[in-house]
């Protein structure tokens, strides 16, 4: 009886850690970060949602990991050369069913009725969308005049007290 008991309690752990937004982690089967330097001064930061993540979460998070990105190689600002938000929508289709249930009762008179009820259900689309966000941004030590630029620093304070993450 332990052994049911534990394992559903697992599966319930299981089932509730799935029905929650991808949280910020590098990437593994259930989405998050990457990146990958593409010059000393460039980088390519991609952050991937499951369908209960919101597109601005992916977004914001993938800012923020590009704001660590760039101060982990000694920049302080930057600036997104470019950016890609992708959604990645799948549908299923559950089988409709039909579930009959009756009683038979006696009647006086030694009569029998029959009650018999259906129920249909119908088959149902479910649809799930799941962002992806990728941003190409290019790091400068000083604040240049001629780019509108993020303050890394003070974006990753920000994104994580906002979103409620540990330093």
């Amino acid at each position: 009886m332990k052994s049911v008991a534990s394992f559903a309690a697992c599966l319930g752990c299981l089932l509730g850690l799935l029905g929650c937004a991808t949280p910020y982690q590098r990437a593994n089967l259930l989405g998050g970060y990457t990146d990958v330097a593409l010059a000393p001064d460039t980088f390519r930061v991609s952050f991937a949602g499951n369908a209960y993540t919101s597109s601005r979460r992916a977004y914001e998070y993938a800012l923020l990991r590009a704001a660590e990105v760039v101060a982990m190689n000694g920049f302080r600002y930057f600036c997104i050369v470019k950016a890609k938000e992708d959604s990645y929508v799948s549908t299923t289709v559950t089988p409709g069913y039909s579930q009959t249930t009756g009683y038979i009762s006696n009647t006086s008179g030694g009569q029998a009725q029959v009650n018999v009820e259906t129920m249909h259900i119908p088959p149902q689309v479910v649809t799930s969308s799941k962002p992806e966000v990728t941003l190409v941004v290019k790091a400068f030590q000083n604040k240049p005049d001629d780019h509108d630029v993020f303050d890394a620093p003070f974006l990753i304070q920000s994104l994580r007290a906002y979103y409620g993450l540990r330093p």
